[in-house]
């Protein structure tokens, strides 16, 4: 009874021993497989451990195409087969594949699925296979490790288990390992987007530079220059200009120069298509010229009288809504080598990519100037219009108080009042020819006011007498008061045109035989106030929130809705605001309007 139970724990021992066996033997494949990433390595390490751990006569592995449907064998041991391409289904390792389960076989011709092909190429004889899938953690396949010809004897249950576990460690394996590639991959293009990132960078922090200091200078040459120092600042050039199209003769005149001949190149024009400059102007297309004088566009002639040497060129096109305009152009690159030693470069790609930005931001600086001038002289014309239009409009009360002197002097006897109505007449011409020396002046460009001394209670009686003559004819009352007897300082011709338009409007809003208008001249500290008040039929709701637009009118007859708009501007010019409050007719009663303006510190201290 001793011996059988000693030969069972032998048995026993050896299971064990076997066991803790693969088990160390998995772990060390384990700490293998970790200790690389590289594909070819990876997979050389994972046949040899296989083969050994699993006591076979070799081991091969079959990496899938699943786009293809087909698996290929990336390393054979022991034979010359270096390359095995199955497509699924085709021999045991096919069928694994496609069938994605294990399978054991002890004689493999006697399997109908084995395909000899391959012992044929290598002379190599298959007995017993053992072929499992390799899955990937969301099940899909990866793969198919396949082991042959178990040394004594076939392969069993406990292979079937190291086998199935061994795929899993590959699997793992395999997918860190793509995943590195592809983390490599990354890190690569990451990599090359961070340097063009770094030139991107660069290029919008000098473009960002060239706009704050355009933003500087108003004037477009000024502007023009500060970009030709930064550009070439920023690609070391050692000169450079921007030519534009004359659209009147197609010849090219240099707008800006900067270098050491940039005085004399001002003064310089090219014919269209004249020189490397000019082709790229005539043509629309940039241009990198390493050695100008082998270039047949080089203008040799303009060098020589320069007495300037080129060794690089770089030139961009200024293209402005579809249409060259002219061209950007920066000469000779250059490299500091020492204190005042330069060494000659060549213009890159990246200069040229660089330069066309500029060239379309100084397309767009000289296109913008070219539009402002534009607007501003349209602006100008329409406002002279505007301006006209308010003489014009101006000049009816002068015209009426001259028409009704001279209706009167005609009748009057008395040579003493007769003298008076000629005063008078002489007074309102003297007022539309100041009308008329401002609107030459601000035909000039000249807008500003003519501050004066004016004596306030002289000022409030030459109002008063403009409308002795519209209030006789529309038997209006008229009453001008001014309760600060001092000296203010304002121009008057302009405070009297804003006076007579509201005066008048407001004579005009009443009924004939009830109209009631006062005028009143105050101060608030250094500031004078003027109020004008009428009984009339108030403002129309259909103009009350843009009263003081140009042409809005209502009932008036002839009226040009130019009035209260000169008074706005001039009041506005003086640093004041004007306002109104008005009562509509209501129950068949007029309740009238008070328009009020002030001129901030207009008394004298």
């Amino acid at each position: 009874m001793t011996e059988p139970k000693l030969q069972k724990t032998s048995a026993a021992g050896e299971e064990r021993k076997l066991l803790h066996d693969r088990i160390a033997a998995m772990q060390q494949i384990g700490r293998s497989l970790s200790s690389t990433l590289d594909i070819d390595e990876l997979l050389d390490r994972i046949m040899k451990a296989v083969t050994s751990l699993m006591n076979a006569g070799r081991s091969t592995l079959f990496l899938a195409d699943r786009v293809k449907k087909e698996i290929w064998s990336k390393v054979i041991q022991g034979t010359e087969v270096k390359d095995i391409r199955l497509a699924f289904g085709q021999g045991i390792a096919g069928w694994v594949a496609e069938s994605k389960k294990l399978v054991r076989i002890d004689d493999a011709y006697a399997d109908d699925r084995f395909d000899p092909s391959v012992d044929k190429r290598s002379g190599f004889r298959t007995h017993s296979i053992l072929c499992a899938p390799i899955f990937d953690s969301r099940r899909h396949l990866l793969g198919v490790i396949q082991v042959l010809n178990k040394i004594g004897g076939p392969f069993d249950g406990s292979d079937e288990e190291m086998l199935s576990a061994l795929s899993s460690q590959i699997a793992i394996a395999l997918e860190n390992s793509n995943l590195y590639r592809l983390l490599e991959k990354k890190a690569q293009a990451l990599e090359r987007a961070k340097q063009e990132a770094e030139q991107s960078n660069r290029e919008l922090d000098l473009l960002y530079q060239i706009e704050r200091e355009l933003t500087k200078e108003g004037h477009v040459d000024q502007v023009l220059d500060k970009l030709i120092a930064l550009a070439m600042d920023a690609m070391h050039a050692e000169a450079g200009s921007v030519l534009l199209v004359d659209e009147s003769k197609g010849d090219l005149y240099f707008k800006t120069a900067l270098g050491e001949k940039g005085e004399d190149v001002k003064k310089l024009r090219l014919k269209a298509g004249e020189g490397i400059v000019g082709h790229v102007a005539q043509t629309g297309e940039a241009a990198l010229v390493h050695d100008p004088k082998r270039d047949k566009r080089h203008h040799r002639a303009l060098a020589k009288k320069l007495k300037f040497s080129a060794h690089a060129i770089a030139c961009a096109p200024l293209i402005a809504d579809g249409e060259v305009i002219g061209a950007l152009e920066l000469l000779n690159k250059y490299e500091l080598v020492k204190k005042k030693e330069r060494k000659p470069l060549n213009f890159n790609d990246d200069d040229l990519k660089l330069l066309t930005l500029l060239a379309a931001q100084a397309a767009r600086i000289i296109t913008d100037a070219k539009r402002r001038a534009a607007a501003a002289q349209e602006e100008r014309l329409q406002t002279i219009g505007q301006a006209l239009s308010g003489v014009i409009h101006d000049f009816r009360s002068p015209m009426t108080v001259i028409a009704g002197y001279t209706e009167l002097i005609a009748r009057e006897d008395d040579h003493e009042r007769r003298a008076s109505m000629a005063q008078a007449v002489s007074s309102q011409v003297e007022h539309m020819n100041a009308m008329v020396g401002e609107l030459l002046a601000f035909s000039r460009g000249e807008t500003a006011i003519y501050k004066r001394k004016v004596y306030l209670n002289k000022f409030a009686q030459e109002i008063e007498a403009l409308f002795s003559v519209d209030t006789t004819q529309s038997k209006a009352e008229l009453s001008v008061l001014c309760f600060c007897n001092e000296v203010a300082h304002f121009d008057p011709v302009k405070i009297k045109r804003v006076l007579t338009n509201l005066v008048r409007n407001a004579l005009e809003a009443c009924e004939p035989g009830q109209g009631k208008v006062a005028l009143t001249i105050g101060a608030q500290g250094q500031d004078l106030v003027f109020t004008v008040k009428d009984n009339g039929k108030g403002i129309a709701d259909e103009i009350s929130t843009r009263l003081f637009d140009s042409f809005v009118t209502s009932g008036k007859k002839n009226g040009t809705g130019l009035g209260l708009t000169v008074c706005k501007r001039f009041v506005e010019d003086h640093g004041g605001q004007i306002g109104y409050q008005s009562n509509s007719t209501s129950g068949g009663r007029s309740r009238g309007t008070t328009f009020t303006f002030t001129l901030p510190k207009a008394l004298v201290s």
